[in-house]
């Protein structure tokens, strides 16, 4: 007989290597840096937009954003850094039906797309991070807390 190797988990692995991956990677490419990226476009820069025009995005910012599409369109990142950041999604806010964003940064995040779709598979296929570490249910719940039956509390 054998002796039984614990297993590990595609995600495991994919962990291990998606830090040694990133050290080939711009800064403002990194997991962490994505996702503070992705969390300014969504949360703040989209609805100012969607409210002021693409005259309300600063040029700097505007900058900033072309380089993080461009360097989105010549690298490489991993799986588990997409869904760590939630990157897909703050593109896909930029290209959306009927945005107002910068007809420029509208183009670069479709060539973004392509490039995701193309390496990845559907953008649809990449859900975030929930349970895990860096998720957003990390330290809140389990997955056995959740269950789809409604549970009534008597008081």
């Amino acid at each position: 007989m054998s002796a039984s190797r614990p297993r590990t988990t595609n995600s495991a692995v994919i962990l291990h290597a998606a830090g040694w991956l990133e050290g080939n990677l711009p800064l403002y490419l990194r997991r962490d840096e994505l996702r503070a990226m992705a969390s300014k476009i969504r949360d703040d820069l989209d609805p100012l937009i969607a409210q002021e025009g693409p005259m309300a995005l600063h040029p700097d910012e505007a900058l900033t954003i072309n380089n993080v599409l461009t360097g989105l369109q010549q690298h490489r990142i991993s799986t588990y850094s997409i869904r760590y950041s939630r990157i897909h999604l703050a593109v896909e806010a930029i290209c959306g039906k009927a945005t107002r964003w910068p007809s420029k940064l509208a183009d670069q995040a479709d060539l973004v797309l392509e490039v995701f779709v193309r390496n990845y598979g559907p953008i649809e296929k990449i859900q975030p991070l929930l349970f895990g570490s860096g998720g957003r249910l990390y330290r809140i719940c389990k997955p056995t807390d959740l269950t789809r039956t409604v549970r009534i509390i008597s008081y």
